[in-house]
């Protein structure tokens, strides 16, 4: 079914409910936006009872999912299957975004040959287009494929084999749940099994839940189980970074059940030498007398110490375009001092107790969750400076971007905090180019029903001459959006209080 609406979320719920009541078991959703909708949630729950899979893409601004969520992709919801983009060469796309709780699996969207209606002249019948948009589509054509063979099979059947018989690809490690890209054969072929799916990961410290120099932890891997059941499992852990120590390496299940929830607790030791920027890959291998499956899951260690200056680099291409980082502030501190230094474009984020959820050279749109301050520093020389004055005392995140979308953007960070003692001859004085984001500019809350997203596309996508474009700017699928089998298509571009995006 090839359904059309104008982009609120009224619209397209309606629109998935339509197709549902149509008997469409797949809906495909190459749309999003950045702010939760409980009408949009609840809608697709509600298909989750009605046996019905919602194919969603990742979107196109090189973020991970997993600290800023796209919606619908991102709704904690097991018939979703969110979807991210790979390039003619097999590996990542530098603009797919990702995230390896929030995204599911990979597949090709770049340089896409795809009908194109309305185009510049009668003769305008093709293109060749980029985009999250794409690559979703084809996922669920794989799944029209699977329900075709297996007309049986239930939303979490096709899930299932989806992600059980992916092409690992080393990208996709660490940025999509499933750890590759989606194989259409293979899914209708691979045998019933146990399909671990990664919910969740926590450094159990009973502090900031951040590894610091020399700490022990617990760190819990939370999985659901897909499919198929298996008696007592064996799961083994291994780290190839010696920033994280794992104490523990074996754990036995006594069962893994279809549709069960559970948890592996490793005790680790963050080193004592801890310092920079880390993604330490955890790799975790279930196996019993039945199946196997590996899951590579990467904890992010990434502690700033006062006085320590830490020297990074940034790569557009790895999806490694945003570094973050924590630092303890003590009580009775005056200032929060952050420098950050590189011959490049690079921009400094700040915000107390949580992550910014957005910036603005990676995002477009005011799309950060209310609540603290973000402080910005976003020159385009790339020396910043932020001096926050009277820092809250507890836990600061830091964020390094890679405005200039340049590989091996090296870097400098330093932190350090204005003291009494320093007072009398440095007074606290805020950066001339910092920018506060405060609550009263941020728009409407987390859980309302209003999508405040204003995205932008891939350059790449710009290759076919005129297209027709969404109200607020294109790239990418513009406003056309192609969805195949038993899918839905939305098209043009609708208003509540902003514009929701193709992608």
């Amino acid at each position: 079914m090839v359904l059309k609406t104008d982009y609120s979320v009224s619209a397209t719920v309606r629109a998935m409910e339509y197709a549902a009541d149509m008997g469409a078991k797949i809906v495909n959703t190459s749309f999003g936006g950045s702010q939760f909708s409980r009408v949009e949630y609840e809608t697709v729950k509600a298909l989750q009872d009605r046996d019905v899979l919602i194919v969603a893409s990742a979107g196109n601004e090189h973020w991970d999912n997993d600290y800023g969520p796209n919606y619908p992709g991102s709704y904690d919801l097991p018939n979703i299957l969110t979807v991210a983009a790979t390039s003619t060469k097999d590996d990542f796309t530098a603009w797919t975004q990702y995230g390896q709780v929030s995204v599911d699996v990979a597949a090709p969207g770049d340089t896409i040959i795809t009908t194109e209606a309305n185009g510049s002249s009668e003769d305008d019948s093709y293109a060749v287009r980029s985009g999250t948009s794409f690559a979703s589509p084809l996922v669920a054509g794989v799944a029209g494929l699977v329900r075709s063979q297996y007309p049986a099979a239930t939303f979490a059947e096709v899930k299932a084999r989806i992600l059980a018989s992916v092409d690992p690809i080393a990208d996709a490690q660490c940025a999509v749940g499933s750890g590759g890209r989606v194989n259409a054969l293979a899914a209708l072929e691979v045998g019933r099994q146990p399909v671990p799916v990664l919910t969740g990961i926590e450094w159990a410290d009973g502090g900031n839940g951040l590894p610091d120099s020399g700490e022990s932890a617990v760190i819990k891997l939370s999985f659901e189980t897909l499919w198929g059941s298996a008696a007592e499992a064996r799961v083994t852990i291994s780290s190839a970074d010696p920033v994280i120590e794992l104490l523990d390496s074996e754990v036995i299940l006594p069962s893994l059940q279809d549709g069960e929830a559970f948890t592996i607790e490793i005790s680790a030791r963050a080193a004592a030498t801890l310092s920079g920027h880390h993604r330490v890959p955890l790799v975790v291998n279930f196996s019993n007398a039945g199946f196997a499956a590996e899951r590579t899951v990467c904890l992010v260690a990434s502690a700033l110490t006062e006085g320590e200056s830490v020297a990074a680099a940034l790569q557009s291409s790895q999806l490694d375009d945003v570094q973050r980082f924590h630092i303890e502030v003590p009580e009775g501190a005056l200032s929060l001092n952050l420098t950050l230094n590189s011959d490049r474009d690079v921009d400094l984020y700040a915000r107390f107790g949580t992550w910014p959820m957005r910036d603005e050279k990676l995002r477009t749109g005011s799309s950060y969750a209310s609540g603290e301050t973000t402080y910005i520093s976003a020159y385009e020389e790339g020396d910043e400076t932020l001096n926050i004055s009277e820092p809250r005392a507890g836990t600061w995140h830091v964020m390094v971007v890679n405005a200039g979308q340049l590989n091996d953007t090296e870097y400098t960070l330093e932190a350090g905090f204005g003291r009494a003692a320093d007072n009398a001859t440095q007074p606290v004085a805020e950066a001339e180019n910092e920018q506060q984001v405060t609550e009263s500019e941020l728009g409407p809350e987390l859980g309302s029903d209003v999508e405040t997203s204003n995205e932008t596309h891939p350059e790449a996508a710009v290759e076919a001459g005129p297209v027709l474009q969404a109200e607020s700017g294109g790239g990418g699928v513009a406003g056309w959006v192609l969805l195949i089998l038993i899918s839905v298509r939305l098209v043009g571009s609708g208003h509540r209080q902003s514009v929701r995006n193709t992608l």
